[in-house]
């Protein structure tokens, strides 16, 4: 299995969250993956950006290390499209970005593990975990 890593789970992992640390911890040892879309990459370093916090940022890094990044393929840019005007039509509104992650994992076939699932609801084959939940 491949995971995804939402900009929540990414910060709680960098501030040493026992919960989803354990979960990150029995996902390595059974052989995942791990994944960050590009657009969480952006949203981790437009953080950093605004609020420097150097340590912080080296343990991200070391997080990256262990974690490809996956870019927008023009797939992805289409698959996001179609999520778009399919919650449109269902009278449902969900930020670019986040239509933009769940179109990464559908595509890639990665499971997204995030705390915001709230975020996402209501788009369709994408498969959430949230490892803040006990």
């Amino acid at each position: 299995m491949i995971y995804a890593l939402d900009s929540n789970a990414i910060i709680e992992i960098i501030n040493k969250n026992a919960t989803v640390s354990t979960h990150r911890n029995n996902a390595l040892n059974q052989g995942a993956g791990f994944v960050i879309p590009s657009v969480v990459d952006y949203e981790i370093w437009r953080g950093f950006h605004c609020r420097p916090a150097p340590t912080k940022e080296k343990i991200y890094l070391s997080i990256c290390d262990d974690c490809s990044i996956i870019e927008m393929t023009a797939e992805i840019w289409k698959r996001s499209a179609r999520i778009y005007a399919d919650l449109r039509s269902k009278g449902r509104t969900v930020d670019d970005p986040d239509i933009f992650i769940a179109a990464t994992c559908i595509e890639n076939g990665y499971t997204l593990v995030t705390h915001n699932t709230k975020h996402f609801e209501g788009i369709s084959d994408l498969l959430i975990e949230d490892w803040q939940e006990a």
